[in-house]
């Protein structure tokens, strides 16, 4: 039934093509002749299909910036949701995701879950072995633990590192007795850095040697990564330390007017204070703007910001209803979404076109989908006796929720698409331009949940090897359509050029943001 359809079609085309010209001629009528195909589909080379990236540290990697810098879906199937323990201090955990597995933490343990189904992989329990609890966590070359003192202050701070099946690799105790640490665990550059409630930040290499120590002051809360310099702030302090990485040397100092929230690094250093601001200061400690925005900072210090193309703070201050603010890189409002009612927001997650901003009321979480930050795509809400602020990650396109039902029980969501785009209709016309043939192949394709990456033409000339075209859009438009171009069909056209008595066999490869891929079928036909 394909090659008669794609027979009668291409000779249609034909005939309509020749029907527009001033002297038709019936010998045209069979210059292009449907063939047997003779190659068959192969996987698409890495450079087609949008990149992936898992979350391996609290604020996704070592800038803190909470920003994946690929796509999700915008509207994601939720494909799992188990309830966990979480509760980590009287915050949730944050799922780090990587390979098949999600680590969580509750303050007595450490445990994974398979990324396929949430089923419990393993479980450490970090308090019965350690007499410690579990203050933070993160994942580089192991996954690393860092860990309050014994309960009645007569032991130090533990560093763990686990391997992917649980075990321990390596522990090497820190700080002084009766300390804890307080500050994000960051792993950059092979190094495990961590701060502490007696204000002392720790940095040890990835096999648990201690490879330097300083006195930051306060209680160390925040800590960020970029051109080789550790940025630290600490809980009630006015002051940013920039450090070597790599030898602890105090490279500058900013002091500021107000307390300073936690650092993210995104080519400049961005921070909320205590007075509603988001401030920027250059890689060298100069500051380059400071506006009033109403963004707060938390209970544990932390910045109510990320960063990916543009800036998101989420407005803590002022009346209701707060909102999100997208800023530019200048420092300049570039728009808004508020919130319903006395709903608060945490820290957004930024991708490259879709904003997730999580928000608390008194009975329920929630975390919103925004596309550029502007237009509400979906939610997901959790009714709850005892109300968290939602943790969110995102690896390799998937979504991963973390929302309270009570203290003590929380539900872990996976939201994903693995729908294949749709392809449509497959359209090929010949025009003849001096001695050489132009094929023009148009089709449709669509993807509901995540919209269109890429649509590329895949083809060979004579049995050559394949060659990749990628397929335009026809359709123009002023503005990107809200959610991404091929949420509904739209139309793609690309040409080859052929030499009379050449023999061209194609396929069409539409990729959608999360890469999954649809293909034709393999077309195959003869030029005279």
């Amino acid at each position: 039934m394909k090659k008669k359809i794609l027979f009668l079609f291409l000779n249609i085309i034909v005939i309509a093509i020749l029907i527009g010209c001033s002297q038709p001629e019936s010998k045209n009528y069979q210059k292009i002749v449907e063939i047997e195909p003779t190659k068959e589909i192969e996987n698409l080379p890495e450079e087609y299909l949008p990149l992936k990236y898992d979350w391996r540290l609290v604020k996704g990697d070592e800038s803190s910036a909470m920003h994946y810098p690929s796509y999700v879906p915008g509207k994601p199937e939720v494909k799992f949701k188990v309830e966990v323990s979480a509760n980590l201090h009287g915050v949730l955990a944050t799922p780090l995701v990587y390979d098949n597995t999600v680590i969580l933490a509750d303050g007595l343990k450490i445990y994974a879950l398979s990324r396929e189904n949430g089923e419990t992989l393993w479980i450490r329990e970090i308090y019965n072995e350690y007499g410690r609890f579990v203050e933070t966590y993160g994942r580089g070359e192991y996954i690393y633990i860092a860990s309050s003192s014994t309960p009645g202050g007569e032991g130090k701070p533990v560093l763990i590192a686990l391997n992917d099946n649980g075990e321990v690799q390596w522990e090497a105790e820190f700080g002084d007795k009766g300390s804890k640490a307080t500050s994000n665990l960051l792993v950059a550059d092979g190094k495990v850095c961590t701060g502490t409630v007696d204000g002392n930040l720790y940095c040890f290499s990835e096999k648990g040697e201690m490879l330097w120590n300083v006195h930051a002051g306060g209680i160390v809360r925040g800590l960020a990564y970029g051109e080789g310099k550790l940025f630290v702030t600490s809980e009630n302090q006015k002051v940013i330390h920039a450090y070597d990485i790599k030898t602890g040397e105090n490279l500058w100092k900013y002091e500021h007017e107000s307390i300073v929230g936690t650092p993210l690094y995104k080519g400049k250093v961005l921070f909320a204070d205590s007075s509603g601001r988001v401030v920027c200061i250059d890689e060298n400690g100069t500051i380059l703007w400071k506006r009033d925005y109403g963004v707060g900072i938390d209970v544990n210090s932390n910045s109510f910001l990320a960063a990916g193309r543009e800036i998101y703070a989420s407005r803590n201050l002022g009346e209701r209803p707060l909102n999100l603010i997208k800023i530019g890189f200048d420092g300049e409002r570039a728009g808004e979404f508020f919130v319903d009612g006395k709903e608060r927001p945490g820290t957004p997650l930024v991708t490259e076109d879709i904003v997730l901003l999580p928000v608390t009321n008194s009975n329920y979480s929630k975390v919103y989908l925004l596309w550029r930050g502007f237009e509400k795509l979906g939610e997901i809400k959790q009714e709850g006796e005892e109300v968290f602020m939602p943790k969110i990650s995102v690896a390799s396109g998937e979504i991963y929720m973390l929302l309270s039902i009570n203290g003590s029980r929380a539900v872990l969501y996976k939201l994903s698409d693995d729908e294949e785009p749709v392809i449509g209709n497959i359209l090929v016309a010949l025009k003849e331009e001096d001695a050489e043939k132009i094929i023009g192949i148009n089709t449709t394709v669509k993807d509901e949940r995540s919209g269109i990456h890429k649509v590329l033409l895949v083809y060979s000339v004579n049995n050559s090897d394949w060659s990749y075209r990628e397929m335009e859009l026809e359709r123009r438009y002023v503005m990107e359509p809200v959610g991404g171009y091929g949420l509904s069909e739209e139309p793609y056209e690309a040409k080859i050029t052929l030499k009379s008595s050449s023999a061209a066999q194609f396929y069409i490869a539409a990729i959608d943001k999360l890469g999954n891929v649809g293909f034709s079928e393999i077309y195959a036909f003869k030029v005279r």
